[in-house]
């Protein structure tokens, strides 16, 4: 039987829930079910009687006996998978692991896996031509797009592929990508985390002698719309108008609109526990009685190259299940009083890559960078660099 032999170059530390092993790394049973998917979704379009017959159970004489199970989900295509490490570095501690918060706390830290030679062994063996050859079309593209393990949209768990001989393999690629000259993985993913909160909530870094301010790009895309900022929806709901008042007339109470309102920050990514330290340490609690979790439908992938980082952004449209939902608002100073938000039922992940990157017709951006950073900022180094980054990302995406 012919086996389909490949590599797989592992650039960021993966959070696995078996870390303290030596040898603990990817495994097939995480992959397989995610380039299942990948596949019947982008070579079947999710059609049945396209890829019926490759799947894990399918009887030629009962041919839609997995009819029902594949509109309830089932995507298991019938080949195996092993992964394996022929090394590993030694489970490390990371304390300050950026955008990694289940190591707070003394006596807390998680560990981080990584192959010491950075390259893993994928084995699938050959049963299926037409398999084959779907696995090796497609295989490339699913790993760009996809990270793996814990805080996996956020760059941990970053993998690519390649053959057996180091040779590409078919790969697509994303559009949006910007290059770090870091040398430490650890100061590329404070990168990542600079311009994550400058898409998502803002950046408000007070620590230290050098302040950065910057108001939210969602914050921006939410106003272009007509639409309140959930913050102020928040701040209306649990603090009384002086307390508003003493904080000045800030981006986040600035601008308000007629209802409905709507939950913006969300979108990407449910941030269940906030704590708001500014308004004597005020905790926020979300919730939805339909979403449990909703991680970021926008992925950073970074990959490590001869001059320091290439880190590309991968991003998707909302689930359904959650651009029907209600997130409930609750907080700990008002325990009995909730704030019901839903997602506004017309926002579009792609519509918000386009305002923020994308030249308009008229050769314009839809908002410039630099106008929101708050005149209170002095750190102009890292100003500077999310500056640099954002003009990168943008250029990209335009070519």
């Amino acid at each position: 039987m012919k086996l389909l032999s490949l590599k797989l170059r592992q650039h960021t530390h993966l959070i696995h829930f078996q870390g303290e092993q030596y040898f603990a790394t990817l495994r097939a049973s995480e992959v397989k079910p995610r380039l299942d998917k990948y596949i019947i979704d982008k070579e079947f379009h999710n059609d049945f009687d396209q890829c019926g017959h490759l799947l894990v159970g399918f009887d030629p004489n009962r041919p839609n006996d997995l009819r029902d199970r594949f509109n309830s989900g089932y995507r298991a295509l019938n080949y195996k998978m092993k992964i394996s490490a022929q090394d590993s570095e030694e489970p490390s501690e990371i304390n300050n692991a950026p955008m990694y918060f289940g190591n707070m706390g003394e006596g807390n830290a998680k560990v981080f896996t990584m192959s010491e030679t950075n390259i893993l062994e994928i084995r699938i063996p050959q049963q299926s031509l037409q398999l084959y050859d779907i696995i090796l079309r497609h295989i490339g593209t699913m790993f760009m797009h996809t990270n793996f393990g814990t805080r996996k949209t956020k760059g941990y768990g970053s993998f690519t592929v390649m053959s057996a001989d180091d040779t590409p393999i078919q790969t697509i690629r994303p559009k949006l990508y910007f290059e770090s000259a870091e040398s430490d993985f650890t100061n590329v993913f404070k990168e990542i985390e600079y311009i994550h909160k400058a898409l998502r909530s803002g950046i408000n870094d007070c620590f230290g002698r050098r302040q950065l301010y910057f108001k939210s790009l969602m914050f921006a895309y939410a106003k272009s719309k007509g639409r309140q900022w959930d913050k102020r929806s928040i701040k209306q709901q649990f603090l009384g108008p002086g307390q508003l008042g003493n904080h000045g007339d800030s981006d986040i109470v600035s601008f308000s609109s007629r209802p409905p309102h709507y939950d913006y920050r969300d979108c990407l990514g449910l941030s269940t526990d906030e704590s708001w330290r500014y308004y004597n340490n005020m905790r926020i609690q979300k919730s939805s009685d339909t979403v449990e979790r909703f991680a970021s439908p926008i992925l950073f992938k970074p990959i490590k190259t001869n001059r320091g980082w290439r880190v590309y952004l991968v991003y998707n449209e909302l689930p359904d299940a959650f651009k029907e939902a209600t997130i409930k608002i609750r907080s700990t100073r008002h325990p009995h009083n909730t704030l019901r938000l839903n997602i506004d039922p017309e926002f579009s992940i792609q519509d918000y890559i386009d305002f923020v990157f994308k030249i308009d017709e008229s050769g314009d951006y839809a908002i410039d960078i630099e106008d929101l950073f708050s005149p209170e900022t002095d750190n102009y180094n890292k100003k500077d660099r999310i500056l640099k980054i954002f003009n990168e990302l943008r250029n990209n995406y335009n070519q």
